[in-house]
C-alpha cells in the first residue's frame, strides 16, 4: 500500500493479459488506456483506475452486479479495494454459482466477510492511502465455516501497475474521484441482523456439507480459472448453467481450453504456499487432489434439497437502495 507514483504499466503487460483472457482485447472504443507522465491517475470521461492484478484475480468490465453492490454498500471505488478482497470477491461469487448453485448472497457474504480501514505509516506518522485502504477479510470467529482460504500475505508492487479501463454504461462503476477515505463508514462494521440469519441456516449447512467433501480455495479459484470466467465480470451465464454445448459468446474472454499447468500458477500466484508437516513447500496442482468437481460438472456434490435463490438486489432495482438502508437500521453479528 503505497501513494500514487507514475504508472509502471506497459502496453506488453497489458497485451500479455489480453492474451491469457484475463482483459478485453483493444478496438475502436479503446476498452483500455496507458496512462502518460501523470503522477496520479487522471481518467478520461468514461474510464475507471484499474490494476493489472485486480483482473489476474477475477475482475472484468462490465462489472458482475455483485461487486458494483459492494462498492455502494461499502462506500468506496474500485482503487479502494486491494487484490486479496477482489480475489475473495471472485472466489466467494464462484462459490456461489458454481458449487451452491445459486447467484451470489449477499447475507452469506456479510456473514463471513469484514472490511477494515488500512494506513500507511511515513516517518512513523500514519497516513490515509489513496489506494488499497479498503481491506476485506474473513471474520476470525466464522472462518472454520468457510472453505479454508489462504490468500497471498505479499502483492509487493501492485498499485504501480494502474491503467485506466472503460466502464460499461450497462453497469456502471463508481467513478473515479482521488477521494481518501478517513475514516471508515458504519456500513464496514455491519453483520448479518439476528433475525435475517435463519434465512441462511440452509446456506450456511451446505458450506459445512461442502467443506466436508474437500472444498477449499485453491479448488475453488482453480475451477473458474479453468473455465476461462472472470467471477466479477457481468456474464451470460452463471458458472453452474456453463453445459456444453451452450454458446459461452458473453461468459468468457477466450473459449480456448487452458493448460492445468497455467491453471496451477493462477492458483500459485493468489494463494500462500502450502508446507507439510516438516515444513517444506508443496507443489500446486491442478485439479486439486480430492476436490469436488464445479457445478454442472459430472460428480458435483448434489445437495438433498433446493437452495434458496440469491438475496442480492441489483443496483438497477427500485428496491436496492431501501434494502441497504434496512440492513444499515440496526448492527448485526
Amino acid at each position: 500500500m503505497e501513494l500514487w507514483g507514475r504508472s509502471s504499466i506497459t502496453s506488453r503487460r497489458l497485451e500479455g493479459l489480453v492474451r491469457r483472457g484475463l482483459l478485453r482485447p483493444l478496438s475502436a472504443v479503446q476498452e483500455w488506456l496507458l496512462p502518460g507522465d501523470e503522477g496520479e491517475p487522471v481518467p478520461p470521461e468514461g474510464y475507471v483506475v484499474s490494476f493489472a492484478i485486480f483482473h489476474e484475480r477475477g475482475f472484468g468490465v462490465p462489472a458482475h452486479r455483485f461487486l458494483r453492490g459492494l462498492l455502494d454498500y461499502y462506500e468506496v471505488e474500485l482503487q479502494h479495494l486491494t487484490p486479496n478482497g477482489i480475489q475473495h470477491m471472485a472466489a466467494f461469487v464462484a462459490l456461489c454459482e458454481g458449487f451452491l448453485g445459486i447467484d451470489p448472497h449477499f447475507d452469506l457474504w456479510r456473514y463471513f466477510f469484514s472490511i477494515s480501514l488500512s494506513k500507511r505509516k511515513i516517518g512513523g506518522k500514519e497516513v490515509n492511502a489513496p489506494m488499497g485502504c479498503a481491506s476485506i477479510h474473513l471474520r476470525h470467529t466464522r472462518s472454520k465455516g468457510y472453505p479454508y482460504m489462504r490468500l497471498a500475505t505479499s502483492n509487493k508492487g501492485w498499485h504501480s501497475q494502474w491503467f485506466y479501463v472503460r466502464d460499461d454504461v450497462s453497469a456502471t462503476l463508481p467513478k473515479y474521484t482521488g477521494r481518501l477515505i478517513v475514516d471508515a463508514p458504519a456500513s464496514w462494521g455491519w453483520g448479518v441482523q439476528t433475525k435475517d440469519k435463519k434465512h441462511i441456516s440452509d446456506l450456511l449447512s451446505a458450506l459445512h456439507a461442502l467443506k466436508g467433501r474437500g472444498v477449499k480455495g485453491s479448488g475453488i479459484i482453480g475451477a473458474y480459472h479453468a473455465r476461462r470466467v472472470a467471477p466479477l465480470m457481468a456474464r451470460v451465464l452463471p458458472l453452474h448453467r456453463m453445459t456444453p454445448g451452450i454458446p459461452f459468446e458473453g461468459t468468457v474472454l477466450v473459449d480456448e481450453a487452458l493448460p492445468y499447468s497455467e491453471v496451477a500458477q493462477r492458483v500459485k500466484e493468489a494463494t500462500e504456499p502450502t508446507k507439510d508437516s516438516a515444513g517444506r513447500v508443496l507443489d500446486i496442482v491442478y485439479p486439486v487432489p480430492g476436490h469436488p468437481p464445479m457445478r454442472p460438472e459430472p460428480g458435483f456434490f448434489e445437495f438433498v434439497s433446493p437452495l434458496l435463490p440469491h438475496s442480492f438486489l441489483s443496483p438497477e432495482s427500485p428496491s436496492f437502495n431501501t434494502c441497504f438502508c434496512n440492513v444499515g437500521a440496526s448492527r448485526g453479528g
